[in-house]
Order: C-alpha cells, then sequence, then structure tokens
C-alpha cells in the first residue's frame, strides 16, 4: 500500500482530522505534524476535548501519511 507523503512541518489541516481532534490539539497548543508526532499519547489523553476515540481518528489519519504517535 503506498503511503502519501506530508512533511513534518505541515499544518494539522492537512491531515484529515475529525474537527473536534483538530480544534484540541490547536488548543493545545500542537498546531503542525511534527508537534504532533512529538507529543506523547499520555498527554494527548490528558487533553481537554481528547478522549480515546479522537486519540484513535489522530493516529489513522497519522497512519495514512506513515506517522506514528508517540
Amino acid at each position: 500500500e503506498k503511503r502519501l507523503c506530508l512533511p513534518r512541518e505541515s499544518p494539522l489541516d492537512k491531515l484529515g482530522l475529525s474537527v473536534r481532534s483538530y480544534n484540541a490539539l490547536i488548543a493545545a497548543g500542537i498546531s503542525t505534524v511534527g508537534e504532533l508526532i512529538v507529543c506523547p499519547v499520555s498527554k494527548l489523553k490528558k487533553t481537554r476535548h481528547l478522549g480515546a476515540t479522537s486519540v484513535e481518528d489522530i493516529r489513522a489519519c497519522l497512519e495514512r501519511f506513515d506517522y506514528e504517535l508517540n
């Protein structure tokens, strides 16, 4: 399966996240793919408005670009 290419400096809106996940990440000060992939999952789960479903949404969106959560 061919993966899509997305540079780490790309803004989060290029990932195709749900509106809830996107807004919660922006509110938490995470605005690029690079910032997201170095953020520990434990921190994401403690982020306001990011529950287990949102974290899985983020994980799935990152996998399409061959990235994974820390």
